[in-house]
């Protein structure tokens, strides 16, 4: 039995535009109708198409009122918005009130017709009504902060929106992940958690995206990347910030046109992947220091969580630190230490820097030091926070760049911390991988 072409509507005020991209969609095998403009596509009364292309920038009214339109009356399609290099934080806003996707002008034919394959594709985050909540991930506490976080997970779960998680380390943004994952259509495809800042600068397009056996010295074999390792499932690109140049001109390509392109490969390949990010850094101002492209700060930026330190919900401290005892003496096969009253107005006035990793830490290292015995605030064995001095104010005088500045404060956190570059990029207050990349740029060696 021959099945209908798929339906779509053009709604864009530009008539060369509106032709070219029906003539593209056409050729594809799609049918296809326009619209010169959003009112006269507003009182259109026929059925509702597959997908509806509708261009942001038109007169009164414009894509985003036609967008809140369609959507408050519950028109049942897919939308795919155009907008330009200047407005991408619209179409970031049209994505949060429901848009499939968003093409930045000028429009490509092969990009656009993979969007629109892509918007097209049968319905994947319907969530799974077989999954127990014993399968998902584990959330402890009762504070109202835990609480918003587990209703924001919830908000994006049963869709494929990109969410970007911020944090502190150690306040659990690859569990938030998980979570969104587990509760998805896509939890029974793999969840792949990736951190970027561990990756060497100069293999990470080939783990990202994989290389054909040849494509460099030591390329022995065909390698996949973790999108297509990803396939049908969620990435996690933990430690976002701490991608090169290079890598994140290639990640904004994947997310755009839904490809990924293996070192070496020929062609580009298909993939079906939801993309979460995160990062304890601020994007925002990188951006502003141009060390992160903004056209992929929009990209990934679309639904924000934010994580909150343990000291914002210090409440859920006993909580946590119960379970996490509970969990260490059971995997050692011992009972756990009998926890004394004073332990956890101790707990509570830590300020752990460290977070909940820091707590799971010290909850690991009481089971192992007083297995079945008493645990007390004495022996609890609270360690202060290890402080670095801060770096030296570099002083910009007559003659002296900010490149000069830039340059010194990095030979004087390298030597401070005897070459050890780990603690010099945390001195900084900047990433591993950033702090490689700005040695190079400075013609420093990486034992300056």
């Amino acid at each position: 039995m021959l099945r209908a072409a798929p339906r779509i509507h053009v709604v864009d005020d530009d008539t060369e535009i509106r032709l070219l991209l029906g003539a593209w969609l056409a050729s594809a095998g799609y049918a296809v109708e326009g619209f010169g403009c959003g009112q006269t596509y507003l009182d259109y009364g026929g059925p509702p198409p597959s997908l509806v292309c509708l261009d942001l920038n038109m007169p009164e009214p414009d894509g985003l009122a036609v967008l809140r339109t369609l959507r408050a009356r519950g028109v049942p399609c897919r939308i795919v918005v155009f907008t330009a290099d200047d407005a991408v934080n619209t179409a970031v806003e049209c994505m949060k009130l429901g848009a499939f996707d968003f093409v930045v002008k000028p429009i490509h034919r092969a990009g656009f017709l993979r969007v629109v394959e892509a918007a097209l594709r049968p319905e994947v985050t319907t969530v799974n009504p077989d999954r127990t909540p014993a399968e998902a991930p584990l959330f402890i506490g009762e504070s109202s902060v835990m609480d918003a976080v587990r209703t924001e997970i919830g908000k994006v779960s049963d869709t494929d929106i990109t969410v970007f998680i911020h944090g502190e380390s150690g306040t659990g943004k690859e569990l938030v992940a998980r979570s969104i994952h587990a509760s998805s259509g896509r939890c029974d495809g793999p969840f792949i958690a990736l951190n970027c800042g561990a990756i060497p600068e100069s293999l990470q397009e080939s783990v990202l995206f994989g290389h054909e056996k040849g494509a460099f010295t030591g390329a022995t074999h065909a390698r996949k990347g973790k999108f297509q390792l990803a396939d049908g499932g969620t990435l996690l690109l933990d430690e976002v910030a701490e991608l090169s140049p290079a890598a994140q001109v290639r990640l904004l390509r994947v997310l755009q046109e839904r490809t990924v392109e293996p070192v070496g490969a020929a062609q580009p390949v298909p993939i079906n992947v939801r993309v979460l990010s995160a990062t304890h850094r601020d994007l925002e101002q990188m951006v502003a220091s141009h060390e992160f492209r903004q056209d992929l700060y929009y990209r990934l930026m679309i639904y924000p969580i934010e994580v909150p330190a343990l000291r914002f919900h210090a409440d859920d401290i006993r909580a946590l630190f119960e379970h996490f005892v509970g969990h260490h003496a059971s995997a050692m096969g011992c009972a756990p230490p009998e926890i004394l009253d004073d332990v956890w107005p101790a707990l509570k006035q830590h300020p752990w820097p460290g977070n909940v990793r820091e707590l799971a830490n010290v909850a690991h290292r009481s089971v192992v030091a007083h297995r079945g015995a008493t645990l007390s605030a004495a022996t609890l064995g609270l360690r202060s926070a290890p402080t670095l001095p801060p770096p030296p104010a570099p002083v910009a005088g007559e003659g002296t760049t900010m490149a000069d500045a830039e340059r010194r404060a990095l030979v004087e956190a390298v030597d401070a911390c005897s070459g050890n570059l780990t603690a010099a990029a945390r001195r900084l207050g900047i990433g591993r991988a950033t702090l490689y990349r700005k040695l190079t740029r400075h013609g420093l060696s990486r034992d300056a």
